[in-house]
């Protein structure tokens, strides 16, 4: 939010301080809220591999969970309806994308093009910032395009790398990633191929 703002223009005012300040949460809420839908849809895997979870402890049931979840929903949506129209829509997105990740019958979580979300997820983040102070058609300018593309790519594979912790549950339940499809050994050297591409890829891009 805070990169897409500075991209955006320079700030000069306090108002608008105060505004990135507070568009700065809805991701905060939005990533919240993405976690708690997945522990209650990932609840049989996590009783595998992430024994530390809430609802796996039984510190919470899920329908309290569930509650929660929808609380930090309303948070994220007012918060952006305060900001503008185009946030509060850009907000929804994020939401809806929280929710296809871990609910079936869509449940992208089970597929290698879960890890989009990710990507897909800091370049909404930056872009409310970048509408913050600046008009969205300006949000197309080849620089900024750049940047997300980059913003893009980093935020996908970096969550390859969390994959290999729940081979063992993923595999059980049919979860697709590069650990899964390829094997343990096979999927870290796709996944360290892939980090050292897309750490090298602003050099390439770049000009």
């Amino acid at each position: 939010v805070i990169l897409g703002s500075l991209a955006a223009t320079k700030l000069r005012y306090n108002a608008e301080v105060f505004k990135i300040f507070l568009a700065s949460i809805i991701p905060f809420f939005g990533w919240q809220f993405s976690i708690v839908i997945n522990d209650i849809y990932d609840y049989e895997i996590d009783k595998i591999t992430n024994k530390n979870r809430p609802l796996v402890k039984k510190i919470i049931s899920k329908n309290d969970y569930k509650f929660v979840a929808l609380i930090i929903a309303f948070f994220a949506l007012s918060f952006s309806a305060i900001l503008s129209l185009k946030i509060f829509l850009l907000t929804i997105l994020g939401l809806v994308l929280g929710v296809i990740y871990s609910i079936p019958p869509i449940r992208l979580r089970k597929y290698i093009v879960g890890n989009l979300i990710m990507g897909i997820s800091l370049v909404i983040s930056f872009s409310i910032g970048f509408l913050i102070a600046n008009d969205f058609r300006l949000l197309l300018h080849r620089k900024n395009l750049i940047f997300i593309l980059l913003l893009f790519l980093f935020g996908t594979v970096i969550t390859f790398t969390k994959d290999i912790k729940d081979i063992k549950s993923d595999s059980r339940y049919g979860v697709q990633n590069f650990y899964t499809i390829l094997g343990k050994e096979k999927g870290k050297r796709m996944v360290i191929i892939l980090l050292f591409a897309v750490l090298n890829a602003p050099a390439l891009i770049v000009k």
